[in-house]
């Protein structure tokens, strides 16, 4: 299940904007089904490759396991009018199992030659053991490159159903075996743009599968969500037995709970202290679960084999779950397209009846909250397998009112420009994420993360205290909303600018600048999720000096962000900033962009302001 997760990984486009960097010639990939369980397709590739950030889209890579092989390969690259072959022995398998299996592997060729060059790769990869998804085609993945031509063929016995999400209808020919065709070209590739509707909205793409398949000698059907889900639960049988000693210490554990969350409460902690995640793909295609008795002695699996291990662990002690399979790239399942493998991660829900609500549990990272839905889940599509078949249900999301962080600062400017803060950093919901490990870090590391993005050198840095809300028991509720406030001082020895008589002072040093695309707009706008941002500073200025000019108020808006500045002086000889940055989601015509870049230029000017002080 993790393949398609790392396919999302390898085709991130890269931001960056300018001349063409590969220009893709040819891409042409046939697949042939010979039986049920067989098939084969042949891949012909040529770019050329025009400079150093042309070479992820030249590089070679395809994804091995026990289903699938290279079984031939040739290439070559030609630079200069000198060409050299490139020979399967030259390919490097990458594992993707941490050494603790060797079933899947990644099999790699990065081409290295004088710019400009053409690499060419023809090869082969054979599907053994059972085939649930054909091929993904996605021939241009990357900015700044163009595509000549490129073609993906499938070749089916006669009469064996397949069904498709693609970008394009193709051509159909019946006969003695079935054949679709689909043909694509994008001369002037894409652009990466700030804001930017989704990335399938702009390239080429094939998603295909059997609508009735065998896969590691399991047969199974894809016309409905039902049916995968039967396939699934079956995957299952076998895979929920734990030792008895098991069984007996999580009954002991919870002896004394009340309530099914205590439950689960109890057993999350056992599945964060004594296990960890790794990605391995066992069993078959990294579908089936290995034993939740393996995960018991062994302390490590994959996202299906702890998922699997709290579901056993929890009905030893009386408390049902549903084991559920989702697509963390995608908050909506492709319409009219049903397949197992738009899946790429499994995780775990727990229904509270009592509370007609349900816990959604990630089992792969325990220092998530217990009831929190994270920002890969929270609003998707996910399929519930049940004994009875799958059920489709979205994941509740959250008001982007929940979704906010704050820093207020305290500041003591010296009279020499140093000065001296303390601080309060607080975030909600998602924005707590990249915190959840903060109070395990190491000092210079809590140092950097605290003070990414601000504008000042900060030394001596030291926390003083870091509150969370993520381990309070008891039930919380379906809008439970992570917390975390981290408290800290710092000093900074060249703060303010001392000119003569004169300190200028950064008014907000937390700002972070907004960017702004330069080029001419190209696609439409698209913000995903509304925030609130709140900086605010309080500055406690140097005996000596009297204000000469404050910053002026600011209230400036676009169509989705709303931006406000309030500075006030006090008479104890302290200046308050206050500035706000709310966001909110939308989708606009790009004509749009125009607007945000004259906010941004207003905001921006704002953060870079400063409060002029002079000597008396």
């Amino acid at each position: 299940m993790k393949r398609l997760t790392l396919l999302a990984a390898l085709l991130l486009p890269v931001l960056q904007a300018g001349a063409q960097h590969a220009t893709i010639m040819t891409e042409e990939l046939v697949y042939e089904q010979s039986s049920p369980v067989s098939g084969q397709y042949s891949v012909h590739r040529k770019v050329l490759v025009h400079n150093e950030k042309g070479l992820p889209t030249a590089s070679f890579w395809e994804y091995t396991d026990a289903f699938h092989s290279v079984a031939s390969f040739s290439g070559s690259i030609t630079y200069q009018g000198k060409s050299r072959k490139i020979r399967k022995d030259d390919l490097i398998n990458h594992s993707l199992t941490d050494g603790l299996a060797d079933d899947a592997a990644i099999c790699l060729y990065q081409p290295a030659s004088p710019y400009p060059f053409t690499v060419e790769y023809d090869y082969t990869v054979s599907c053994k053991k059972g085939i649930a998804s054909f091929p993904t085609f996605l021939p241009l993945d990357r900015e700044n490159v163009s595509l000549v031509g490129a073609s993906y063929t499938l070749i089916v016995p006669a009469g064996f159903a397949i069904q498709y999400f693609a970008s394009a209808e193709p051509v159909v020919e019946k006969g003695k075996t079935d054949r679709y065709q689909w043909k694509f070209a994008m001369p002037d590739g894409f652009r990466e743009e700030h804001l930017m509707p989704s990335f399938l909205t702009f390239v080429p793409y094939v998603y295909a599968s059997p609508v009735e398949f065998s896969y590691g000698g399991k047969t199974g059907s894809q016309r409905n969500w039902k049916d995968i889900g039967l396939w699934l639960y079956g995957l299952q049988e076998g895979a929920q037995d734990l030792p008895d000693e098991a069984v007996a210490k999580f009954r002991e554990m919870t002896k004394d709970c009340k309530t099914p969350e205590e439950k689960v409460a109890v057993l999350y902690r056992y599945l964060r202290d004594n296990t960890r995640y790794v990605s391995i793909q066992l069993g078959i295609g990294g579908l089936k679960p290995f034993p939740a008795s393996t995960v018991y002695k062994s302390g490590f699996g994959d996202c299906k084999a702890l998922s699997n291990f709290l579901r056993a662990a929890l009905a030893a002690v009386g408390v049902e779950s549903d084991y559920y399979a989702v697509s963390t790239s995608h908050a909506t399942l492709f319409p009219g397209y049903v397949s197992i493998g738009q899946m790429n991660h499994v995780m775990l829900a727990v229904p509270l009846k009592e509370h007609r609500d349900t816990l959604w549990v990630e089992c792969t990272n325990p220092a998530i909250p217990l009831g929190y839905r994270h920002e890969d889940v929270a609003g998707h599509e996910v399929l519930l397998v049940k004994q009875d078949g799958g059920e489709r249900v979205r994941v509740p999301s959250y008001p982007d009112s929940l979704r906010c962080s704050s820093v207020r600062a305290e500041i003591t400017v010296r009279a020499d420009g140093s000065a001296s803060l303390k601080a309060v950093k607080s975030l909600r919901l998602d924005r707590t994420e990249p915190y959840l490990d903060f109070s395990s870090e190491k000092p210079e590391d809590q140092a950097r993360i605290l003070t990414s993005g601000w504008n000042l050198h900060a030394e001596n840095l030291r926390v003083q205290s870091i509150q969370d809300n993520f381990n309070q028991p008891g039930y919380r509720g379906r809008d439970f909303c992570p917390q975390m406030d981290i408290s800290f001082t710092a000093d900074v020895f060249q703060f303010a600018k001392v000119n003569g008589n004169r300190l200028f002072i950064p008014a907000n040093p937390m700002a972070k600048s907004l960017y702004v695309q330069r080029q001419e707009r190209v696609n439409d706008i698209r913000v995903g999720e509304g925030s609130t941002l709140t900086d605010t500073v309080v500055f406690h200025l140097p005996a000596g000096y009297r204000i000469e000019s404050l910053p002026k108020d600011v209230e400036e808006s676009c169509d989705w962000d709303t931006f406000s500045s309030r500075i006030r002086a006090g008479e104890d000889g302290t200046v308050t900033l206050v500035q706000t940055f709310v966001i909110q989601k939308g989708a606009f015509p790009k004509e749009r962009y125009e607007s945000y870049r004259a906010f941004a230029k207003v905001v921006n000017r704002s953060y870079a302001a400063s409060i002029v002080l002079v000597k008396e």
